[in-house]
This record gives C-alpha cells, structure tokens and sequence, in this order.
C-alpha cells in the first residue's frame, strides 16, 4: 500500500467524504507545515506551493531527502512560470495546477501505485523454492 502525506488541510474534507477515490494508498498524515511531518513515512506527498514558504525551491530540495520519498506532488493557483520551471528540479517532482481532484491525484500516482500491484503479486505468486544438495539431492533446510 502506497502511504501519502498532505501538507496543509485544502484535502482534508475531500479525503474523508471521498477516500475509497484512493483505492490502495494509505493516508498517514495531515501536516499543518513541513514541520509538522517530522514523524510521517511517507512515499507520496502532497502540498501546495504556497505551504513551501518563502523559498520554495530549497524547501521541495529538503522535502525531496526524506528517506522514502518517491513522490512530490505540488499544487498551484497563480505562480510564474519562472518559478514553476525551478521547481520541476527532479523527476520526482509533479507540478499540477490546483485544486486537485483525488481522481487527478490517484493519476499522479499511477506507477507507484502499478509497482505495489506488481509487488503484492510477485510475493504471493513465488513458488517456495527448495534448496538440495548439489551432491545427495537431499533437501537443505535453512
């Protein structure tokens, strides 16, 4: 399951109205700030522009070393396009003009969400594998 982080509370009212949009992803958190995410593991993030302060360049660069992260996904109203432009620093960054629908979000996080899939069956279409000895042909235990 895809765990997901908001910054700020713009989705809150639509996540708890609207959550099964979110089929597979877990919302672990509801931060006020960046701050408040001190203690989220989260691979998917969501946030807008303005909740990254002043500086948002260096704040979605600091976002972007959590350990985990694979996703940011930045919301915006009105931003120059200079500004957007700086923030698409990484692949792993999605700038989608807000607000954003779950439907849009869930899209944003489509090949996350495809790997976990992918994942999930891997591990319960493995077969047991049985070790033997290269020499008897006597199964090794471990």
């Amino acid at each position: 399951m895809i765990k997901l982080a908001f910054i700020g509370n713009q989705y809150r009212s639509q996540v708890e109205e609207n959550g099964k949009s979110l089929h597979g992803v877990e919302v672990v958190c509801f931060a006020d700030s960046l701050s408040g995410l001190a203690g989220a593991s989260a691979q998917a993030i969501v946030c807008d522009l303005r909740d990254l302060g002043a500086s948002p360049t260096n704040a979605l660069k600091a976002l972007l070393t959590r350990p985990g992260l694979e996703l940011a996904v930045v919301t915006y109203s009105f931003a120059p396009r200079q500004a957007l432009e700086a923030l698409r620093l990484d692949p792993r960054v999605r700038i989608v003009q807000g607000p954003l629908a779950l439907a849009n979000l869930r899209a944003q996080m489509v090949h996350l969400i495809v790997r976990d899939i992918l994942d999930q069956d891997a591990q319960t279409s493995a077969p047991a594998s049985h070790a033997k000895c290269p020499h008897c042909g006597g199964a090794l235990t471990r």
